[in-house]
């Protein structure tokens, strides 16, 4: 599991994304949380392989 990602949603709060290794499976995924309501994940996103495990990201809102 990587590290956390907060992204702000418009009208207010974030959105904390993670990508998560299936090293079993060999496939990477994207994992979306609620920021404001932690818990299961509102939406996974999986990729058809395997990405690095030290991917970082910075989002910042659009002007």
């Amino acid at each position: 599991v990587g590290e956390p990602v907060l992204v702000e949603r418009a009208g207010g709060g974030v959105w904390a994304l993670v990508m998560v290794d299936e090293p079993a499976a060999r496939r990477t995924h994207l994992a979306i949380w609620d920021g404001e309501r932690p818990g299961e994940p509102v939406a996974r996103c999986f990729f058809d392989q395997r990405l690095p495990p030290d991917l970082h990201g910075t989002f910042v809102a659009a002007a």
